[in-house]
């Protein structure tokens, strides 16, 4: 739970209808505060994902989502640049999404958390 974790800010492209991680780390946090904060967010962050949730708007949406903060669990760079060329080490973990598998997600989550203790 003590993994250092890198995290990034996003900007939206109203032009371009679109949202980008910035390239350097915006600071670092722990693994455990990652998961602490997922599990009991913050009143404007629960409030954020509530009507990201709602909105059917995709460019609404889109934008939305530039609010959330953004985290590389797998690897560490050297925080000047998010490139394959500035990791400095791997953290050993991985993340597992289940965007575009929504009809069978809720299944396949349940199955991987009760198959494999290691999955949290």
């Amino acid at each position: 739970m003590n993994t250092k974790i890198q995290y990034y800010t996003q900007k939206y492209d109203a032009q371009n209808d679109d949202y980008k991680f910035t390239t350097k780390a915006s600071g670092v946090t722990t693994l455990g505060t990652i998961l602490q904060g997922i599990k009991n967010p913050k009143s404007n962050i629960k409030n954020l994902l509530d009507e990201i949730r709602i909105t059917t708007d995709k460019q609404l949406k889109r934008k939305l989502k530039s609010q959330l903060t953004g985290f590389t669990v797998q690897s560490y760079n050297d925080g000047k640049r998010r490139a394959y060329d500035n990791i400095t080490h791997f953290t050993g973990l991985i993340v597992l999404d289940f965007d575009g598998v929504e009809d069978n997600a809720h299944e396949l989550k349940q199955f991987l958390f009760d198959s494999f203790d290691f999955i949290i």
